[in-house]
């Protein structure tokens, strides 16, 4: 992912103190926060997101970042070029 932001001439951050919380990966250019979840972020089911998360997700969007989430277990099989096309891109 990296390769493909300096190719479009994006900066990619890892672990950005935003105030209160950590964005795990930003792309300033973009307002883009995207949040890599691991099975903590998650109720118990693993259908919904803890409302600890949910918080951190409305203070970042109000804070004007636009907030993709990435469950962890995903996250190695997620194609940088499907990344790219679905949140960078747009």
């Amino acid at each position: 992912m990296q390769e493909i932001c300096n190719e479009n001439g994006f900066t990619l951050k890892s672990e950005v103190y935003a105030t209160i919380y950590i964005i795990d990966i930003l792309i300033p250019e973009k307002k883009l926060a995207i949040e890599v979840e691991g099975v903590q972020h998650y109720t118990w089911g693993g259908d919904r997101l803890r409302p600890k998360t949910v918080a951190k997700e409305r203070y970042l969007r109000e804070l004007g970042y636009n907030v993709v989430h990435i469950d962890a277990r995903d996250s190695l099989r997620i194609n940088d070029d499907v990344l790219y096309r679905s949140t960078i891109r747009s």
